[in-house]
């Protein structure tokens, strides 16, 4: 009985985020929000202060920031993670306690590519494939499109 209420909660969650952003299932089936992107089936700067720059290897700044995003939801610092977020992308989160609950039963998330689909200084559209490691030890993996915007106030990218 218990499973169902938690397969039950997790597939109410799923269907109310699912409308406004991605969802996946792990391997048992149950239902995974990948907050804010939209999903397709299938060495991190921890820079405190990231400020957009690229690297000097040429990578992409849209994709640093995509590595140190990650860096941080990995470090738990998911004060910092929420701030990387558009107040629209928050909303499709479910608001901060909904974020901070999914990655707090994340115990690691590798960014295992970032393809820039397009980037102008203002937008960049990005294909992100992740692999997942929940506490209890069960990997999934997915790829999603994120949309980044420029936000001159903070002098960095920002989930759209």
């Amino acid at each position: 009985m218990k499973n169902q209420k938690i397969n039950l909660f997790n597939l109410l969650l799923c269907l109310l985020i699912l409308g406004i952003s991605g969802c996946t299932q792990d391997q048992r089936n149950i239902c995974i929000p990948i907050l804010g992107g939209q999903c397709d089936q299938d060495g991190i700067d921890n820079n405190p202060n990231f400020n957009g720059n690229s690297d000097s290897n040429n990578t992409s700044s849209a994709e640093n920031f995509i590595r140190w995003h990650f860096d941080l939801c990995n470090s738990g610092d998911y004060d910092k993670a929420w701030n990387n977020l558009s107040t629209r992308f928050q909303n499709k989160a479910g608001g901060y306690s909904e974020f901070k609950s999914f990655w707090r039963n994340i115990d690691r998330v590798n960014v295992e590519s970032v393809s820039i689909i397009k980037e102008s200084n203002t937008s960049a559209e990005t294909s992100v494939s992740l692999q997942f490691t929940r506490n209890n030890g069960k990997v999934f993996s997915q790829t999603v499109t994120y949309t980044l915007m420029w936000d001159s106030d903070l002098e960095q990218w920002i989930f759209g």
